[in-house]
């Protein structure tokens, strides 16, 4: 009899509302659109004044590149794969891709998740150590998060690189992974304590249990067909492309 890794535990079944007129749901106070914009325009401004060296050269705020996709002008989109070839510095580079998949560049997902997956020898050290530096696999995971909350569709080969992420020994990568998992099945799993915050040995059993879901559902995400859990047949909202 095949284990059940999920008993007893909650599953909670949600559905999103995204793109409401203008609200768009968002948990990062610093993504706010209504404010966050007016950095992606200053972006804009300068680079109309030859200016952008400012911001290419300079380890400072990378959040402009980010606000330009919001600001939802495709011609911006040349721009913004000009400025990439400009400049080495990866921070500002994932930041420019972000913004060319909100502005429908969704090829650019794959570097993203290249990026969340990238092996980084110094992981293990930096969590030895108590103090892991912003890096691609946090930078990463935190804009797919982002785009997710923007209402991006990740299609079967996206979520096949999501569910990687989930081994990743840094808990704050794996929550963000997480978050994406759930806003595009639709689910949250819930127990008592959050199995992400856990030591790395004791999360295997759940990151075994979102491998098995995503195994048994892989071929029925792709035919549209209601979800699987403990041979159980559920209805949620998943986010697909129509």
């Amino acid at each position: 009899m095949r284990e059940v890794i999920f008993f007893n535990i909650i599953v909670v079944l949600f559905s999103f509302v995204l793109f409401q007129n203008t609200n768009i749901y968002c948990s990062d106070s610093s993504f706010i659109p209504s404010t966050f914009t007016e950095i992606g325009k200053d972006v804009l401004d300068k680079a109309k004044l030859n200016k952008l060296d400012t911001y290419l050269k300079s380890p400072g705020d990378n959040r402009g590149f980010e606000a330009i996709g919001l600001l939802g002008d495709k011609e911006t989109v040349k721009k913004l794969e000009h400025w990439m070839k400009s400049t080495m510095r990866s921070k500002i580079r994932f930041s420019m891709i972000f913004s060319l998949i909100m502005l429908g560049k969704r090829n650019h997902i794959q570097s993203l998740l290249m990026g969340l997956n990238r092996k980084l020898p110094e992981y293990d050290r930096w969590i030895k150590d108590g103090n892991i530096p912003l890096n691609s696999n946090t930078h990463c995971a935190g804009l797919l998060r982002k785009l997710s909350e923007y209402g991006i569709i990740f299609d079967a080969e996206h979520i096949d690189k999501l569910i990687q992420g989930l081994d990743h020994p840094h808990s704050t990568v794996v929550y963000d992974v997480r978050y994406v998992l759930n806003k595009i099945f639709g689910i949250l799993f819930v127990e008592s304590t959050d199995w992400i915050h856990k030591p790395l040995q004791a999360r295997k059993k759940y990151i075994k249990a979102w491998k098995q879901f995503w195994t048994d559902n892989r071929q029925r995400f792709i035919e549209n067909k209601s979800l699987i859990i403990n041979g159980l047949e559920f209805n949620a909202t998943v986010l697909k492309e129509k």
